[in-house]
């Protein structure tokens, strides 16, 4: 496909199925098996979606709640370590659940949807769990996650918002893509654009202008899917007075349970008690 618009002279627009890719889904039973202080959690959107995700219980009586939104070809199924990583070592209930159209819930992709979700997701664990205006609700977005957990963050009342690996701008991200991210043959000639709805996920450095919750960007130095200057673009934005950037030397894209992230995680949550 790329030699043929090569070929014609012609740039590829993203659209949200380009962005949001979900992986294969899971057995539907991997969902209600039984896991030490693990819970099933299942509702219906607005919409008439219904939404399955998991609760990982804190061993702590005044844990917060961490809402954890993923990247691109991910899904409930793949977060079960992160999730009980983050229970045990943050002392959390961690929370995530699949988007409209991903592994365990119905539905279709759409980005306004999965937005729409995100706040549903948030009022649903607040309703159910976090009812007293003093137990923490925390929104945690990864890659392409970070733009849920900022619209969360931007639309609801967060204890704080945790961000790895952000998206800042639509421009920067193209040119990165353009390079990066097509066959060798289509760099530097080929032009990726996003359509104005993948263009709503991109641009958090203007969405977090919106929010003054207390911030921590973490972002892996060998990052080769979002460039450091990415992260540090969203921080420069951020009007939260309470705000951090950790970078973790040698660390890739996805990495977090390692120093310094770990520990800069763990004094994020203490702070927010």
């Amino acid at each position: 496909m790329f030699a043929i618009l090569l070929a014609l002279g012609i740039g590829y627009t993203l659209h949200a199925k380009d962005v949001f890719q979900p992986p294969k889904p899971p057995a539907p039973s991997k969902w209600s098996e039984v896991v030490p202080r693990r819970e099933s959690l299942e509702f219906q959107t607005t919409e008439g979606t219904k939404l399955r995700g998991w609760l990982y219980q804190s061993d702590r009586s005044d844990a917060p709640f961490v809402l954890f939104f993923y990247g691109s070809n991910e899904d409930l199924a793949h977060q079960a370590k992160r999730l009980a990583w983050l229970s045990d070592t943050l002392h959390v209930n961690a929370v995530c659940f699949d988007c409209p159209g991903y592994g365990f819930s119905g539905g279709s992709i759409g980005i306004p949807t999965i937005q729409s979700s995100a706040l549903q997701e948030f009022d649903h664990v607040k309703r159910r769990f976090a009812p007293s205006t003093t137990t923490a609700i925390i929104s945690y977005g990864w890659s392409i996650g970070t733009s849920v957990a900022i619209h969360v963050a931007a639309n609801r009342h967060v204890a704080g918002l945790m961000l790895q690996a952000p998206l800042a701008n639509t421009d920067d991200m193209m040119r990165w893509s353009s390079k990066h991210d097509l066959p060798w043959y289509g760099r530097g000639l080929l032009k990726m654009k996003a359509d104005p709805d993948v263009t709503q996920v991109y641009e958090n450095a203007a969405a977090i202008r919106d929010v003054s919750s207390p911030l921590l960007i973490i972002q892996g130095e060998l990052d080769d899917v979002v460039p450091v200057d990415q992260g540090r673009a969203v921080l420069a934005a951020s009007r939260a007075t309470q705000k951090e950037y950790v970078e973790v030397p040698g660390a890739q894209h996805s990495e977090i349970c390692q120093s310094p992230a770990s520990d800069a995680a763990e004094h994020f949550v203490e702070s927010l008690r």
